[in-house]
């Protein structure tokens, strides 16, 4: 469109063109419109997946991760080495309260035997009051020692060491022909049941699993008692020089029984622990 003016100056109509600034914010408007759409879309899209998915993965959920395979060799195999297990656990433990009997024993060892030691090795009252008491002042002795030789020499070293000296001085009272002899055998014995006195429920607590160990540990105490019941006993029926050879027995037992059984397990790793250390 063309005009003339009034001074002669031709003047020309063009129409008029957004400015670029406006139109790229509409394209802008535009693209972020078409971007939520498809934003929308895969928001739908993902919850028909979900939805497809969800029963699936409830039932994943309630599955165990670890499953217990109920094949017959397995089985099989894992109860033949508990029962094993097991079976090496009373074993150990019967051969320790040996040294519990042999406690018991020496403990009932001088009730019985008092009227035929006084007649035959011709003692005094007080004389066999000291060969009776003096069994006390040897297990204190052995007490303060017993945990040094079960850490030094192992629970089967102290244990073998307990049961070497219990036999000869049971012997020594069994040949004695004075009351020194009798005091001498009277207070290594004491010696002896002092250390078992400690290494026998430390050994039997240290290879029993936690759920058993209560009722094994229970053993040392009920075969004191019975040591103590069958010295008294035996001593109403035999003469005290055949009850003492009969106070060997439990040692000799215990002595062939500990090539047997196997070591402390908790002893073997403080040996580790000081080699690793030293």
């Amino acid at each position: 469109m063309t005009g003339r003016s009034m001074f002669g100056w031709s003047l020309t109509a063009r129409p008029i063109r957004p400015s670029s600034r406006w139109s790229s914010t509409g394209h802008a408007q535009s693209s972020l419109e078409q971007n939520q759409a498809r934003d929308r879309g895969g928001t739908q899209g993902n919850r028909c997946m979900a939805g497809a998915m969800e029963p699936e993965g409830r039932d994943a959920a309630g599955k165990p991760l670890l499953v217990r395979v109920s094949g017959s060799s397995g089985g099989d195999s894992h109860g033949s080495a508990a029962s094993s297990s097991i079976a090496v656990v009373v074993g150990s433990t019967a051969v320790a309260v040996a040294g519990s009997f042999e406690f018991g024993l020496s403990i009932g060892y001088s009730s019985p035997s008092q009227l035929d030691i006084m007649r035959d090795l011709h003692l005094s009252l007080a004389e066999y009051s000291v060969f009776g008491s003096i069994l006390t002042i040897g297990a204190m002795l052995g007490a303060i020692i017993s945990g040094s030789i079960a850490d030094r020499a192992s629970r089967r070293g102290a244990m073998a060491i307990s049961d070497v000296i219990c036999s000869l001085e049971y012997l020594l009272i069994a040949f004695s022909q004075n009351c020194w002899w009798l005091d001498i055998g009277r207070v290594l014995i004491g010696c002896g049941i002092g250390v078992l006195s400690y290494v026998v429920p430390v050994y039997i607590s240290e290879i029993t699993p936690k759920n058993l160990r209560g009722g094994f540990a229970t053993v040392n105490q009920f075969m004191i008692c019975c040591g103590g019941s069958l010295a008294f006993v035996l001593g109403t029926f035999i003469a005290w020089r055949t009850l003492a050879i009969v106070g060997v027995a439990p040692c000799l037992l215990q002595l062939v029984g500990l090539l047997a059984i196997p070591e402390s397990p908790r002893w073997l790793v403080s040996c580790f622990s000081r080699s690793i250390c030293s």
